[in-house]
């Protein structure tokens, strides 16, 4: 099998300029940013983001540093871009901000509508384990902004090697520790993948 890295679209990959101008104007988007753990409260945030989207009213772009650490990483792995975004809007996000190059579309994958399961359940990794797995792809690095997810893909039984909490800052600067048996880092360049690449 081939190594599959697994990585995060939404504030990880892709950032919104002036999301902070969003959620002053909407705080019913800064609650369930922060806070969306139903299904229902989900499925209103990502209808949120994606009317804004087709309105035109927002655009994302590449968090920096991003198309350097994929450059590198696609060299030893198969990429897997993984939201809890609609298809729709994991689409946009790659497209606009230039990304899409490294994902293709049967690689671009939807917690709710591809694969069913919350990033936040555990049992989600088995299933997408399971879908690549019949790629002939094992996942070998998860890397995700919410602390939930990256929790329940080390609590998951497929024993992922490399699990990353990826929580940046306005400086961008975060000297990587551990935290609860994985890696807390402040930026993508900081994963140990890096290290001989970057």
């Amino acid at each position: 099998m081939k190594d599959a890295y697994v990585i995060d679209v939404f504030q990880t990959m892709v950032d919104v300029p002036g999301l902070a101008d969003l959620l002053a104007d909407n705080p019913e988007f800064q609650n369930l940013n922060k806070e969306s753990t139903t299904k229902d409260q989900k499925r209103n945030l990502v209808a949120i983001l994606d009317d804004k989207v087709t309105k035109g009213e927002i655009e994302f772009v590449e968090v920096p540093g991003t198309r350097k650490v994929l450059d590198y990483l696609a060299g030893n792995a198969t990429l897997v871009a993984y939201s809890s975004g609609t298809m729709y809007s994991i689409d946009c996000m790659l497209e606009q901000s230039g990304l899409e190059v490294y994902f293709p579309e049967s690689l671009r994958l939807s917690d709710s509508e591809t694969l069913k399961v919350s990033k936040k359940d555990a049992t989600g990794y088995n299933v997408l384990q399971d879908r690549l797995g019949k790629k002939g792809l094992q996942v070998k690095l998860f890397v995700d902004d919410t602390e939930l997810n990256v929790v329940a893909a080390r609590n998951s039984n497929i024993g992922i090697p490399s699990l990353y909490h990826l929580e940046r800052e306005d400086s961008g600067l975060l000297v990587p520790k551990q935290m609860m048996g994985y890696q807390k880092i402040g930026g993508l360049d900081q994963m140990k993948e890096m290290k001989k690449g970057v």
